[in-house]
C-alpha cells in the first residue's frame, strides 16, 4: 500500500530571496489538495532552489528519488501545486506519468487530478506539458536577449563580488561600487599575516569577519579576492590556482556533507618503504579544514561508500 507523497520546487533560492514565502505557500496548497490524505502527507522539498528543465533534472535527486519510490509502487497519489512544479519539459513529463500509470498512481495538481488509464487525463498531462516546457525555452529566449541587451550597454552582469555592490553611474549603467558592509582591507591583511590562503581563512574565521554569503572563509575565497585586488602580493609567492575536476569521479556531485556542503572527490597515493599504493579516490568537504567546530570526520573513502 502506498503512502500520498506532495512535491513542491522553486528554481532559484537565493541568501536575499530564499524563498520562504513560496515554500510556505506551496506546503499550505498542496495540503489543500490532499485534503484527506493531509495527515499522512510527506511533503519532499529537497529540490528547492533546482531548475526544473529537462537538461537539469540529474541535479533533481529528490525528484529522481521521487520517480523511483513511484516505480516501487511505494506512491498512492502524488500532489503538486502545479504540473510545472514536477517537470517542465514534455520527457520527464511522460515518464513521470507512464510510472503512475504502471504503479496506479493518480496525480493531483492545481489543474486537476491525474487518474490512471484515464485517456483524457493523460491528454491533458501531455498538452501541460507541451506547454510548461514552450513556456521555459520563451523565458530562455528573452533572458538571452536581456543579458546581450545590457552586456552591450557596459552592464556588469551577475553577483557582485566579496567587496562589492551593485549601483549605477551617472549615465544609468549597472556597475560594481566598493560596499562598506564587506571590508576588502581585513582580508588583505590576514593573507599578508598568514602568508597563505588557507592560514588567511582561518584568521578571519577566529575574528569573525563576515564571510560571502553568510558562510565562512575557505582558502579558494581568499585567493579569488587576493588574485583580483593585489595581485602583486602573490609574487614569488606558490598560490597556482587549484583545478576543479569534474564528473570523473562516481560519486561526483552525489555525497553531500553533515554541514550541507557538496563534498569534492579527490584522488592520493600512498608512498611507503615497501612501494607506492593507489590510486585511491575520497571524497571531502574543504570546509572542515577551516571551521574549527566542522563534523568529524570530513573526508570519507569511496571504497567505504561504494558497498552501502
Amino acid at each position: 500500500m502506498g503512502r500520498p507523497v506532495a512535491y513542491i520546487r522553486r528554481s532559484v533560492s537565493r541568501r536575499n530571496d530564499p524563498g520562504d514565502l513560496s515554500r510556505q505557500f506551496q506546503t499550505e496548497k498542496v495540503r489543500e489538495l490532499a485534503n484527506g490524505d493531509g495527515g499522512s502527507l510527506t511533503v519532499i522539498d529537497q529540490d528547492w532552489g533546482r531548475s526544473a528543465a529537462g537538461d537539469k533534472t540529474d541535479k533533481r535527486l529528490a525528484f529522481l528519488g521521487l520517480l523511483d519510490a513511484v516505480e516501487r509502487g511505494e506512491v498512492s497519489t502524488l500532489y503538486a501545486y502545479s504540473a510545472d512544479r514536477l517537470a517542465r519539459s514534455v520527457r520527464w513529463s511522460a515518464q513521470l506519468l507512464d510510472a503512475c500509470e504502471a504503479a496506479g498512481t493518480t496525480i493531483v495538481t492545481g489543474e486537476g487530478r491525474f487518474a490512471p488509464r484515464d485517456d483524457m487525463a493523460r491528454q491533458m498531462f501531455h498538452f501541460q506539458a507541451m506547454q510548461n516546457e514552450g513556456a521555459l525555452r520563451q523565458m530562455t529566449t528573452k533572458a538571452k536577449a536581456w543579458s546581450a541587451l545590457r552586456e552591450s550597454r557596459g552592464d556588469k552582469l551577475g553577483r557582485a563580488p566579496y567587496g562589492y555592490r551593485m549601483a549605477r553611474d551617472a549615465e544609468g549603467r549597472v556597475i560594481h561600487a566598493l560596499d562598506p558592509s564587506q571590508p576588502l582591507e581585513p582580508v588583505l591583511e590576514a593573507f599578508q599575516e598568514a602568508g597563505s590562503f588557507a592560514g588567511a581563512a582561518r584568521l578571519l574565521n577566529e575574528r569573525g569577519v563576515p564571510a560571502p554569503l553568510g558562510r565562512s572563509w575557505s582558502g579558494n575565497v581568499v585567493g579569488k579576492v587576493v588574485r583580483r585586488e593585489a595581485p602583486h602580493e602573490l609574487a614569488g609567492r606558490r598560490v597556482e590556482r587549484r583545478v576543479r575536476v569534474k564528473g570523473n569521479f562516481t560519486l561526483a556531485r552525489v555525497l553531500v556533507c553533515a554541514c550541507g556542503q557538496t563534498m569534492t572527490g579527490r584522488t592520493s597515493m600512498h608512498q611507503t618503504k615497501y612501494g607506492t599504493y593507489g590510486p585511491y579516490v575520497s571524497y571531502v568537504c574543504f570546509r572542515g579544514r577551516y571551521e574549527p567546530d566542522h563534523p568529524r570526520p570530513y573526508v570519507v573513502s569511496e571504497r567505504v561508500i561504494l558497498p552501502a
